[in-house]
């Protein structure tokens, strides 16, 4: 076996930082994907009211980086300023919930859209 020349890494150096470029955006993209399927089924269980202000308010944000989405249902009553879409959620008395119901009713197909964009991407990196 000869020795290594030093430059004999790069390729793999570069290989390694475009599959990792490549996992992480196709992860992020499915993740925000991921979060767009949530609101649309959350949006179907929504309770509704006269003015449907509860259903417009439901949106999904995904952080500065990425890798976090934030879905809300941010409506508030004009009146009194109540979060109208918690109360539904979570009041006793009126436990109407459809944020929750509807991430655990997506929760797999959302973990599936993931594993499919990484292993794509790694796929791609793998041709020669």
């Amino acid at each position: 076996m000869g020795r290594r020349r030093k430059g004999d890494t790069s390729n793999f150096s570069r290989l390694f930082v475009q599959l990792g470029a490549d996992v992480s955006d196709g992860a992020k993209k499915a993740l925000a994907d991921g979060g767009d399927l949530v609101v649309r089924e959350a949006e179907s269980r929504c309770p509704m009211g006269d003015s449907g202000a509860l259903k417009e308010s439901i949106k999904s944000k995904a952080n500065r980086k990425g890798t976090r989405v934030k879905i809300t249902a941010d409506a508030r009553n004009p009146k009194d300023g109540y979060p109208y879409g918690q109360i539904m959620e979570f009041d006793p008395k009126r436990r109407r919930p459809f944020m929750y119901p509807a991430m655990d009713a997506r929760r797999q197909e959302v973990k599936d859209g993931v594993i499919k964009a990484i292993r794509e991407a790694v796929r791609k990196n793998a041709k020669p």
